[in-house]
Protein backbone atom coordinates (compact mmCIF):
# COMPACT_ATOMS: atom_id res chain seq x y z
CA UNK A 1 0.00 0.00 0.00
CA UNK A 2 1.47 3.46 -1.22
CA UNK A 3 1.51 6.45 1.42
CA UNK A 4 0.34 9.54 0.62
CA UNK A 5 3.45 11.75 0.27
CA UNK A 6 4.35 9.32 -2.61
CA UNK A 7 1.57 11.93 -4.29
CA UNK A 8 4.85 14.66 -4.25
CA UNK A 9 6.41 11.63 -6.82
CA UNK A 10 3.38 11.54 -8.68
CA UNK A 11 3.37 15.23 -9.50
CA UNK A 12 7.47 14.92 -10.53
CA UNK A 13 6.70 12.36 -12.52
CA UNK A 14 4.09 14.03 -14.33
CA UNK A 15 5.80 17.26 -14.80
CA UNK A 16 8.69 15.42 -15.62
CA UNK A 17 7.06 13.16 -18.44
CA UNK A 18 5.95 16.51 -20.03
CA UNK A 19 8.58 18.90 -20.07
CA UNK A 20 11.79 16.78 -19.89
CA UNK A 21 10.40 13.62 -22.00
CA UNK A 22 9.22 13.92 -25.48
CA UNK A 23 11.64 16.43 -27.21
CA UNK A 24 12.11 13.82 -29.89
CA UNK A 25 8.88 12.25 -30.82
CA UNK A 26 6.56 14.21 -33.27
CA UNK A 27 3.40 13.76 -31.18
CA UNK A 28 4.97 15.14 -27.77
CA UNK A 29 2.98 17.05 -25.14
CA UNK A 30 4.13 20.13 -26.36
CA UNK A 31 3.23 20.13 -30.23
CA UNK A 32 -0.20 20.24 -28.77
CA UNK A 33 0.26 23.33 -26.63
CA UNK A 34 1.66 24.90 -30.15
CA UNK A 35 -1.43 23.92 -31.87
CA UNK A 36 -3.42 25.68 -29.39
CA UNK A 37 -1.47 28.70 -28.99
CA UNK A 38 -1.18 29.07 -33.12
CA UNK A 39 -4.59 28.66 -33.10
CA UNK A 40 -5.32 31.57 -30.53
CA UNK A 41 -7.03 29.35 -28.02
CA UNK A 42 -5.07 31.26 -25.59
CA UNK A 43 -1.98 30.96 -23.70
CA UNK A 44 -2.23 29.11 -20.25
CA UNK A 45 -4.54 26.02 -19.58
CA UNK A 46 -5.66 24.01 -16.87
CA UNK A 47 -6.50 20.61 -17.30
CA UNK A 48 -8.42 18.40 -14.46
CA UNK A 49 -6.34 15.02 -14.17
CA UNK A 50 -9.72 13.17 -12.85
CA UNK A 51 -12.48 14.01 -15.68
CA UNK A 52 -9.90 15.24 -18.62
CA UNK A 53 -11.64 18.67 -19.18
CA UNK A 54 -9.29 21.19 -20.31
CA UNK A 55 -9.44 25.29 -19.08
CA UNK A 56 -10.08 27.39 -21.55
CA UNK A 57 -11.43 24.49 -24.34
CA UNK A 58 -9.27 23.70 -26.71
CA UNK A 59 -9.81 20.53 -29.34
CA UNK A 60 -5.93 20.46 -29.76
CA UNK A 61 -5.15 19.38 -25.69
CA UNK A 62 -8.00 16.58 -26.12
CA UNK A 63 -5.20 14.12 -26.54
CA UNK A 64 -2.85 16.03 -24.71
CA UNK A 65 -5.54 15.50 -21.28
CA UNK A 66 -6.18 11.98 -22.23
CA UNK A 67 -2.51 11.58 -22.18
CA UNK A 68 -2.22 13.21 -18.65
CA UNK A 69 -5.28 11.72 -16.82
CA UNK A 70 -4.17 8.34 -17.81
CA UNK A 71 0.10 8.80 -16.84
CA UNK A 72 -1.98 9.99 -13.90
CA UNK A 73 -3.56 6.67 -13.30
CA UNK A 74 -0.17 4.65 -14.36
CA UNK A 75 1.72 6.86 -11.86
CA UNK A 76 -1.02 5.71 -8.99
CA UNK A 77 -0.90 2.28 -9.79
CA UNK A 78 2.74 1.91 -10.07
CA UNK A 79 2.74 3.45 -6.37
CA UNK A 80 -0.21 1.18 -5.16
CA UNK A 81 -2.26 4.54 -4.18
CA UNK A 82 -5.91 4.07 -4.55
CA UNK A 83 -7.70 7.09 -6.59
CA UNK A 84 -9.96 7.25 -3.80
CA UNK A 85 -7.41 9.22 -1.61
CA UNK A 86 -7.64 12.38 -4.48
CA UNK A 87 -10.21 14.55 -4.43
CA UNK A 88 -8.75 17.32 -6.78
CA UNK A 89 -5.54 17.03 -9.21
CA UNK A 90 -4.80 19.14 -11.89
CA UNK A 91 -2.11 20.59 -14.55
CA UNK A 92 -1.54 24.08 -15.29
CA UNK A 93 0.51 24.69 -18.68
CA UNK A 94 1.74 28.31 -19.54
CA UNK A 95 3.70 30.16 -21.50
CA UNK A 96 5.12 33.31 -21.97
CA UNK A 97 6.23 35.72 -24.57
CA UNK A 98 6.19 33.22 -27.80
CA UNK A 99 6.81 34.14 -31.64
CA UNK A 100 6.24 31.71 -34.51
CA UNK A 101 9.57 30.08 -35.03
CA UNK A 102 11.20 30.69 -31.83
CA UNK A 103 11.51 28.96 -28.23
CA UNK A 104 9.17 30.33 -25.57
CA UNK A 105 9.62 29.61 -21.98
CA UNK A 106 7.07 27.11 -20.45
CA UNK A 107 5.92 26.18 -16.61
CA UNK A 108 4.03 22.69 -16.16
CA UNK A 109 2.27 22.76 -12.25
CA UNK A 110 0.80 19.87 -11.03
CA UNK A 111 -1.44 20.08 -8.16
CA UNK A 112 -2.73 17.09 -6.36
CA UNK A 113 -5.25 17.18 -3.20
CA UNK A 114 -5.81 13.87 -1.09
CA UNK A 115 -8.37 13.26 1.36
CA UNK A 116 -6.90 14.69 4.35
CA UNK A 117 -6.74 18.01 3.06
CA UNK A 118 -2.83 18.51 2.17
CA UNK A 119 -1.71 19.79 -1.19
CA UNK A 120 1.19 17.80 -2.98
CA UNK A 121 2.62 20.17 -5.97
CA UNK A 122 5.30 19.73 -8.34
CA UNK A 123 6.44 22.82 -11.17
CA UNK A 124 8.72 22.39 -13.99
CA UNK A 125 10.18 24.92 -16.33
CA UNK A 126 11.22 24.14 -20.36
CA UNK A 127 11.83 25.78 -23.45
CA UNK A 128 8.95 25.41 -26.21
CA UNK A 129 9.63 25.64 -29.28
CA UNK A 130 6.42 27.34 -31.67
CA UNK A 131 6.72 25.80 -35.43
CA UNK A 132 5.74 28.74 -37.75
CA UNK A 133 2.58 28.08 -40.11
CA UNK A 134 3.84 25.98 -43.14
CA UNK A 135 0.96 27.05 -45.43
CA UNK A 136 2.08 30.91 -44.48
CA UNK A 137 5.60 30.16 -45.44
CA UNK A 138 4.62 28.40 -48.75
CA UNK A 139 2.43 31.37 -49.52
CA UNK A 140 5.10 33.98 -48.75
CA UNK A 141 7.70 32.27 -51.12
CA UNK A 142 5.37 32.20 -53.56
CA UNK A 143 4.63 36.02 -53.75
CA UNK A 144 8.55 36.11 -53.80
CA UNK A 145 8.69 34.50 -56.94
Amino acid sequence: MGRRRELDDVGDGITGHFILDGGWNPAWQFAHVARALRAGDGSSFTVNLLDGAVTPASVHLAPLAAELKSDLRRHLAARSIPIGWITEASFEVSVGEWTPGRDALVRAKVAICDDLGREHTSTRRGGLYVPRDRMIDRIRRWFRR
